[in-house]
């Protein structure tokens, strides 16, 4: 029997904690869908609030519409094929199975979103709210645009610098957007960030697979 090597055996022991803990706020939420901690945060997140603030946040959040993200990332997979890289653009349409994803487990815990006696709601959604199919989107899209700048050597410095700097943004505002504008409670979009994470890290490691066999220019 072959012993895998300290990196992949370093990958599934990620893969499998990663996964535990996703199942294990995955129990809370349906035993709990309404919780004090939940609660908490978005009181403090909703405590300060304005017209500007409200208008920033609903746009940071995609004011809750998929459609603007498929056409994001339909445009980002075209930008790499244009640029020759056909395998990069493929796996770039990958966040919207983590979107189908996310929206299968919505179906099956089937929490409701907050409602307005206990939340500000900025933006109505009529889907279940866990987890969090945007912030999974967000976390596939961006965190794996963020991987790609290590491999791709003819993207330039200032390319690679704004690729981190818009990608970390969204992974950082997102999932507090959401909750101030009252789609989502804290537990789904950490649960989004998670199942994002967990998704994210096989498509990572095939892909630095992949390249370790034939690398990219």
């Amino acid at each position: 029997m072959r012993i895998p090597s300290p990196t992949t055996l370093t990958f599934l022991l990620s893969l499998t904690l990663i996964a535990a803990f996703f199942l294990l706020l995955t129990v809370f939420v349906r035993d709990h869908p309404l919780n004090s901690l939940d609660l908490w945060v978005t009181r403090i997140i909703q405590h300060r609030t304005s017209v500007f603030f409200d208008q920033v946040m609903s746009c940071i959040s995609f004011n809750g519409r998929t459609l603007p993200f498929i056409v994001l990332v339909a445009l980002t997979a075209l930008v790499y094929y244009c640029h020759g890289y056909r395998f990069e653009s493929v796996l770039m349409l990958f966040p919207l199975v983590g979107g189908l994803v996310a929206s299968l487990i919505k179906l099956w815990i089937y929490r409701l979103r907050p409602q307005s006696e206990y939340a500000r709601i900025l933006i109505e959604n009529g889907s279940a709210s866990y987890p969090s199919s945007t912030v999974v989107m967000v976390i596939l899209f961006f965190g794996f645009n963020i991987f790609l700048t290590c491999y791709l050597s003819r993207m330039s410095f200032l390319t690679k610098s704004t690729v981190w700097l818009v990608g970390i943004f969204m992974i950082l505002t997102v999932p507090i957007a959401r909750i101030y504008v009252g789609a989502h409670w804290f537990t789904d979009v950490v649960g989004g960030a998670v199942l994002g994470l967990l998704l994210l890290l096989p498509v990572c490691f095939f892909y630095h697979k992949c390249r370790a066999i034939k690398p990219c220019k």
